[in-house]
């Protein structure tokens, strides 16, 4: 019963928001997509976890509801637009009227911070192992600590900094209809971060705030910020080739055989595939 409830409520709210914000791609569906994925496969027993209570699923359904409030807000107050994208200028939306100097020195910054923090990683590895070639032998044994428990001498949550880099990243991209240097020290910081920690989830996640961010905005200026096919289609290879290198090194080190503590047998049956 409860299955047929998360799907009707998500199937619901994805057909709500696709006639709210007139296209597929949107946040309020994103948001249902991965939460609704989640909670499906934990109530299909694919995926192992604490008993859900009463007070879990009232924080869960009014966090959702939340988000959704938010996200339409600008819509339903008639400060936003789904078609605002058809009238709009040379300068793109306001945070770019002074062409994208604030937005490139708050880039700047976080790609400061968030390199800061990928470095100070590695400097910290250092001081525990040696040298690389024993962090490099010491992969899995990084990775289990990292999961239990913080490294001793990390900082964390600095890869916050990164990821909200990366956010603005991808607006900037289209506006400046190019990949420019500090998005490149962003993907560098989110990259060295995660293969300090020999981990891939977080390199996925750069790599999908910036795709996602880069084609709301582009889906937002309906073309009328001209893209170079050529350019966009060079910078992209250039980034998907970071993602897949940086994701195979830790592949390498780490080895090939996953266990998820959360995965129950029915879903670990699923690994070969």
């Amino acid at each position: 019963m409860i299955i047929f409830i998360i799907f009707s409520f998500s199937f619901c709210f994805l057909l709500l928001s696709r006639l709210i914000f007139k296209f597929w791609f949107n946040p309020v569906a994103a948001y249902t997509f991965v939460w609704g994925g989640m909670i499906s496969l934990y109530e299909l027993r694919l995926l192992n976890y604490f008993q859900l209570t009463a007070q879990t699923w009232f924080i869960i359904v009014t966090t959702y509801l939340i988000f959704f409030i938010g996200s339409v807000t600008p819509l339903l107050t008639g400060r936003y637009e789904p078609d605002a994208g058809k009238s709009i200028n040379s300068k793109g939306i306001p945070i770019f009227s002074d062409g994208g100097k604030s937005v490139g020195i708050v880039l700047y910054i976080l790609a400061a911070i968030g390199l800061f923090g990928a470095l100070h990683s590695w400097y910290t590895l250092f001081k525990i192992y040696g040298s690389l070639f024993s962090i490099l032998l010491s992969a899995n044994d990084i990775y289990t600590k990292r999961t239990e428990s913080i490294i001793p001498g990390m900082i964390p949550y600095i890869a916050a900094f990164t990821y909200a880099g990366l956010i603005l990243a991808g607006m900037y991209t289209v506006y400046k209809k190019k990949l420019t240097f500090v998005v490149l020290v962003l993907l560098l910081a989110a990259v060295l971060r995660d293969i300090a920690n020999f981990a891939r989830v977080g390199i996925l996640v750069s790599f999908v705030l910036f795709l996602s961010s880069f084609f709301l905005y582009k889906n937002f200026t309906r073309g009328k910020l001209k893209l170079s096919k050529f350019k966009m289609a060079a910078a992209f290879v250039l980034v998907i080739t970071i993602i897949v290198v940086s994701a195979s090194i830790v592949r390498i080190f780490r080895g090939s055989y996953e266990s998820y503590v959360g995965a129950s047998k029915g879903l670990s049956s699923f690994r070969n595939n």
